[in-house]
């Protein structure tokens, strides 16, 4: 998930820096915790569970699609 950033910020992964406007990249809880409790991004916990619930629903589509097509590869 992506974070709006709401004020000047420096990734330390990379030492990108990030200026209000730009979307902060998905980086580890802890990192996200420091930069939000900062007031450098805004998180949306409902925006969070609404991505996490899509990507699940996401990985499942797939691997039913992935099964489908093993299932009829191999009724061939």
């Amino acid at each position: 998930m992506k974070y709006p950033v709401i004020a000047e910020c420096v990734d330390v992964r990379d030492g990108k820096r990030y200026f209000p406007g730009d979307q902060f990249p998905d980086a580890n809880d802890e990192q996200i915790q420091r930069l939000v409790k900062a007031g450098c991004l805004r998180f949306d916990p409902e925006a969070e569970a609404a991505a996490a619930k899509a990507k699940a629903e996401e990985e499942a589509k797939a691997k039913a699609e992935a099964e489908a097509a093993a299932a009829k590869a191999k009724a061939k």
